[in-house]
């Protein structure tokens, strides 16, 4: 599941603007044995796996995106960004 939220603010002359973006993706991941060293202990009946043998684990993250630009003239353009990441994995 993915969660995108943005809000942007122009100043009243139009000269100054500031974007702030933020993003959160939630997984759920799975982890696999090979199945060659699977046997009837590790797996359910005859040595197939089963649900159970393969324990389930989040991994999340978080982004950020901050950024102010600004005019003072037609030919001159400034622009300062900021991102910050955040990945929480099993």
């Amino acid at each position: 599941m993915v969660l995108v939220a943005a809000f942007s603010k122009k100043s009243k002359d139009k000269s100054r603007e500031f974007t702030v973006k933020a993003a959160m993706l939630f997984r759920q991941v799975e982890n696999y044995i090979a199945y060659r060293i699977e046997n009837t202990a590790t797996g359910g009946l005859g040595g197939y796996p089963n649900e159970y043998d393969y324990p389930k684990a989040s991994r999340n993250s978080f982004s950020s995106s901050f950024s102010c630009s600004q005019s003072r003239e037609p030919a001159i353009n400034v622009k300062l960004l900021l991102d910050i990441v955040y990945q929480h994995v099993f």
